[in-house]
């Protein structure tokens, strides 16, 4: 994980251990609503990784997204914090609408990452075969004229 990354998700969870440690009795750890933010927050975060590593989001991309789910995170906490570590029906819709849109974009960021390194193959894939080809006629030419061809490389 990168400097930024463990920045990020520290930073969240800094600002949301505050609403985890509260000692009332209204505090239920394991909420079934925070425990689906914070469950999508760590899928996207692995998901953020995995296309980091594989070169489908960039270092800059995966900033953007990291910094939207630190925010999303604060909030909750937030809304967590006025309710005894709870979220209501309302503010989870309104965390997993911001989820979604997260996901969407880093679905598309894959998707986009995925093409270029597809058109960047392709592009190497046909200077390689104008390479070839320029060697091929070059050698041609050369045996043509009575001359050696040269060496290849």
């Amino acid at each position: 994980m990168n400097r930024i990354s463990t920045f990020a998700l520290l930073a969240a969870f800094t600002i949301a251990a505050p609403a985890y440690a509260q000692t009332d009795d209204t505090n239920v750890p394991g909420h079934p609503r925070v425990n689906e933010v914070d469950q999508r927050l760590e899928n996207q975060q692995d998901r953020i990784n995995a296309g980091e590593k594989n070169g489908t989001i960039t270092q800059g991309q995966a900033a953007r997204d990291e910094k939207r789910d630190a925010n999303i995170a604060a909030q909750a906490s937030k809304d967590e914090a006025k309710h005894g570590g709870h979220l209501t029906k309302g503010e989870d819709k309104r965390l997993n609408k911001e989820l979604n849109k997260d996901s969407k974009d880093i679905h598309r960021q894959k998707d986009e990452g995925r093409e270029r390194k597809e058109h960047r193959k392709e592009e190497r894939k046909e200077r390689r075969e104008k390479r070839e080809h320029e060697h091929h006629n070059m050698k041609e030419h050369h045996e043509g004229e009575g001359a050696p061809a040269p060496a290849a490389h």
